[in-house]
């Protein structure tokens, strides 16, 4: 079964527009109108859309989903840093 999530996530460069890879995420800025800007912000936000395919069911374990999720994002922004000019990141609580 295939589960879409959305997630917030940061860059510490303007990403321009949007990129997508087949089905699998995407990744869109925030640029909404009237919304204030800083010429001192160095951290961007941004959308990360993806999906996880799980072989039964989605996980009812919130521990286990938690975990799943996370290195699925952190999966996705570590390859992007990687092979893009932009540093990804998500802000996660201590």
């Amino acid at each position: 079964m295939k589960k879409y999530y959305k997630a917030l996530v940061f860059s510490n460069s303007i990403l321009k527009t949007s990129f997508r890879f087949e089905d699998k995420f995407q990744i869109l800025p925030i640029d909404m109108e009237g919304k204030p800007k800083s010429p001192y912000a160095r951290h961007f936000p941004m959308f990360l859309e993806y999906t996880i395919d799980y072989q039964n069911d989605e996980p009812t374990d919130f521990f286990l989903l938690g975990a799943v999720k996370i290195n699925k994002e952190k999966e996705i922004l570590n390859l992007l840093s990687c092979l893009t000019n932009h540093r990804f990141f998500n802000i996660t609580p201590l």
